[in-house]
């Protein structure tokens, strides 16, 4: 026996600080080696003593024969119980799979086992159990050590949650050490990059450097997150194929328990965006160069005009040296009397866009199909103001976008008219667009993120601190007790216990809220609405939260109609009315007063839950209800809490179409009103 518990704790050496490593190991020094024996005195004399939970069962009957304190105080049971109790009362397996186990045990083909045990008051735990089989004068008996894990397997789960969302990322995710050594990427990594996983630990992310970004750039960045601040940039990167990539980067210190471990990458491709801006720019480009001929044009044509004066002949001449350039631009022209509007003029390109030689038609009726002059149209303004206008239009007739220019001339025969010049621009605004979507899908993903990163940070510190400290509470009180109890009496006794069952409620309380939070969030909460009477539900929410009320003696004042219908989701609204009672008992003085009214005004129910207490400043009221700003104010009794209440509130009420108001003072109360609409 000592020798198989030997081997145990080899495999555990690197946990020489654990209680499990050190309860196992004080086991091995009692425990007779091949050829010792061990008298049940000096067995049951080590077992009682142990500090951990410990079991002896008869693996024949599945009997438990003894039970050490521990193992009293965390299944709930007295001794008088636990030994007239089989380990199936308290393992949720079959009889046949538990007989299955203990054989295993018993055998020795195995120690190690994860269970689900059951505590008196019905609450079901996760637990490692180590079991060993002890000869004994009277026979083989099992040992059994017990490690209650439930919030290991929770944090565990929370954790491979969080992983699955970064797995599935679709923006390339990198995690180095403090020497830029690659520790882990994501699968949107390998596709963007070609690297394999495999490829990529162990390296740096200087293997997708190029000598196309900047060395400025990564001075910059690495002087930035050295300094523990978060760096935005752009890189181009280089494939493991050769060719380039653009990536938008976010860069920042990574943090463990406040120590600096290393640092966290998300980028995103941004290539496609990079190729349309540089399209844009070259079209910017050709239109730079199209309107400079365009105005060397004019030049030409007012040279032109001046000489059509001179005489017939040369009027002849330069006349068709002027149709001939109008026809040679390759946008589309058109020349329109002034009064009549019709067309003296136009070029091959208008001829080709309409699809016909359009001389001769009315202006209006020959683009846009149209049986008098359009609205729109700056014929008047030109003339009136004898200037130049520059305009956008899209056509309804071509469906197609055009840059216009419009003048007022004198045309070739003397006439004065109308000159046009209309670039097709449709598809530079069709990249203006999609840039537009692009942007906007990118401040969307960016506010995606932010409330993403914003609901975490929320969900970690309530882990790590306000999770926390109750527990400890709880663990210091109750050792106390343990260790203590034959020197207290019965008052000191009393007021310990008080205090574990304060911790213990209010971790209850949070963790009510931590989880009806987290299925928000994950959508898992079922929104059923129902028709219901208000009084009962308010009258129910008093009733649980009786302990709070009388430990202050708060009056309770309950204005809610009898006959006031409500209707909604009964457990969102049960979790909204106990939240702000709850808040409003934290923070009335002792001896104090609540009012919970409720009336309907037009097609929606109005609650409101008010006290007479510490009230609160304008600045933390607008911090109230944003998951970002951490509110969290103790009560009249110092009494602890999150600010995670009032965000679950405001969600509730939100999915009910509704919302949810503060007006508070300081000095004189606060005052919370719920509008839930009626169907």
């Amino acid at each position: 026996m000592r020798e198989k518990l030997n081997e145990i704790l080899k495999q555990y050496s690197k946990e020489r600080n654990s209680p499990l490593y050190k309860t196992i190991e004080e086991f091995a020094q009692t425990v007779p080696g091949n050829g010792d024996s061990i008298t049940q005195i000096d067995y049951k004399g080590v077992f009682s003593e142990s500090k951990t939970i410990g079991l002896l069962i008869d693996p024949a009957t599945g009997n438990i024969l003894d039970a050490n304190d521990g193992a009293l105080n965390y299944y709930g049971y007295s001794a008088r119980e636990m030994l007239s109790m089989k380990i199936s009362e308290i393992n949720i397996l079959t009889e046949d799979e538990i007989a299955a186990e203990i054989h295993k045990a018993k055998t020795q083909k195995r120690n190690y086992f994860l269970f689900r045990h059951r505590l008196k008051n019905g609450e079901i735990r996760n637990v490692e159990v180590y079991s060993h089989p002890v000869n004994t004068k009277t026979g083989i008996i099992l040992h059994s050590v017990i490690f209650d894990i439930e919030e290991k397997v929770k944090a565990r789960y929370e954790a491979n949650r969080f992983h699955t969302a970064v797995e599935q990322s679709p923006t390339s995710v990198v995690i180095t050490d403090l020497d830029g050594t690659i520790e882990y990427v994501n699968p949107k990594f390998t596709e963007l990059t070609g690297y394999t996983v495999e490829e990529a630990i162990g390296e740096n992310p200087r293997i997708l450097k190029s000598e196309k970004t900047s060395p400025e750039v990564y001075k910059e960045m690495w002087e930035t997150i050295s300094n523990g601040k978060v760096w935005v940039g752009e890189f181009i990167n280089k494939h493991k194929n050769g060719t380039h990539f653009w990536e938008r980067a976010t860069l920042a210190p990574l943090y463990q328990d406040s120590l600096h471990v290393g640092y966290i990458a998300v980028k995103e491709n941004i290539t496609d965006r990079k190729i349309e801006e540089f399209k844009v720019a070259e079209l910017n480009h050709e239109l730079e160069v199209n309107l400079e001929e365009l105005n060397s044009a004019y030049e030409e044509l007012n040279v032109i005009n001046e000489k059509l004066n001179e005489s017939n002949e040369i009027l002849k001449t330069e006349r068709e040296q002027f149709l001939s350039l109008l026809n040679s631009i390759t946008e589309p022209i058109y020349v329109a009397d002034k009064y009549t509007y019709e067309i003296l003029f136009a070029n091959q390109a208008v001829n080709e866009v309409v699809g016909h030689n359009i001389s001769g038609e009315k202006c209006f009726r020959a683009l846009q199909n149209n049986d008098e002059p359009c609205s729109f149209c700056k014929h008047d303004e030109i003339f009136t103001k004898n200037k130049s206008c520059y305009w956008e239009h899209f056509n309804e007739s071509l469906k197609k976008d055009f840059y216009i220019i419009d003048r007022p001339i004198r045309w070739v025969d003397g006439r004065e008219a109308h000159f046009q010049l209309a670039i097709d621009v449709s598809k530079l605004k069709e990249v203006e667009k999609e840039l537009r979507q692009a942007k906007q899908d990118l401040t969307n993903r960016s506010k995606e993120l932010e409330e993403l990163n914003a609901t975490k940070d929320k969900f970690f510190s309530i882990i790590s601190h306000d999770l926390k400290n109750p527990f400890n509470a709880i663990m210091g009180f109750s050792n106390f007790l343990y260790t203590k109890i034959d020197k207290y009496d019965k008052e000191t006794i009393k007021q310990y216990a008080g205090n574990i069952y304060k911790s213990s409620r209010n971790s209850y309380k949070l963790l009510q809220n931590l989880l009806e939070w987290a299925g928000s969030q994950m959508n898992h909460t079922k929104f059923d609405p129902v028709p219901f009477k208000l009084y009962q539900l308010v009258d129910e929410c008093i009733t649980g939260l009786y302990s709070q009320i009388s430990e202050k003696n708060i009056h309770a004042d309950v204005q809610v109609p009898a006959e006031l219908d409500a209707y909604g989701d009964k457990n969102m609204i049960n979790t909204i009315l106990r939240n702000l009672i709850s808040n409003a008992i934290k923070f009335s003085h002792k001896g104090g007063k609540i009012v919970i009214d409720a009336m309907q005004k037009n097609k929606c129910i109005v609650i409101s839950v008010k006290d007479f207490g510490v009230g609160m400043p304008n600045e933390t009221q607008k911090k109230l209800f944003k998951i970002s700003e951490k509110v969290t104010t103790p009560g009249t009794n110092q009494e602890k809490g999150t600010g995670l209440g009032l965000l679950l509130s405001k969600e509730f009420a939100t999915k009910h179409g509704g919302k949810i108001k503060v007006q508070s003072q300081e000095g004189e109360g606060s005052e919370f009103f719920v509008y839930l609409p009626l169907p």
